[in-house]
């Protein structure tokens, strides 16, 4: 009796005297359950349906609530694109960056608008219309629906160190396909991060 196993198409079939017959070995157990890990897995990490500028409208929208007294939306300063410039209650200003899916270039671009931004404080104060901001506290807010293990270990990292924070967002949706609300975790367990949630 010949047997012929088939895997890159039906992987959990077998032929045999030209007829297809469901396969029971311990195989095929093994590879249900990687798939199941892996989708799950992909379904954890794949984008958030909305665009970027929609969850930053959304949030634009509720920035009082979130403790944030003022803010500008894409902000262009030579050639340096912000997504959300805020400034929170004690004149402390935010770069906020948001990301509709995770990215290995959030920690790069955050250490760039720390750089930057420092110097062209004149310029973001002439943006904003508002000139006491306290600079030497400024911020990056980095929030996305998932970071690398990797971004967490620039907490402690020279320039970075206390000024980059992660929040891990869920999306919500309503029934007219569009975003009805957005929690936040803030990612340091042992710290209260600078939103108000």
């Amino acid at each position: 009796m010949q047997k012929s196993w088939v895997f890159s198409i039906i992987p959990y079939f077998m032929m045999e005297n030209s007829e297809y017959t469901k396969r029971k070995d311990e195989k095929v157990k093994l590879y249900k359950k990687w798939r199941i890990e892996s989708e799950k897995k992909l379904e954890k990490y794949k984008p958030i349906k909305f665009k970027e500028y929609e969850i930053r409208d959304y949030f634009y929208g509720k920035i009082s609530d979130y403790g944030i007294k003022l803010a500008k939306r894409e902000l262009i300063i030579e050639n340096l694109r912000i997504d959300l410039f805020a400034i929170g209650i004690k004149n402390i200003p935010y770069i906020i960056e948001f990301k509709r899916e995770r990215n290995k270039h959030i920690v790069g671009q955050a250490t760039q608008y720390l750089i930057l931004a420092q110097n062209l404080h004149n310029q973001i104060e002439n943006e904003v219309n508002f000139k006491e901001i306290d600079w030497n506290q400024l911020s990056i807010i980095c929030i996305a629906p998932g970071f690398y293990e990797r971004d967490f270990k620039t907490y402690d990292y020279g320039l970075l160190k206390g000024r980059i924070h992660f929040y891990k967002m869920e999306v919500h949706e309503n029934d007219k396909n569009s975003i009805s609300g957005i929690s936040f975790e803030y990612k340091d367990s042992n710290k209260i991060g600078p939103l108000k949630i």
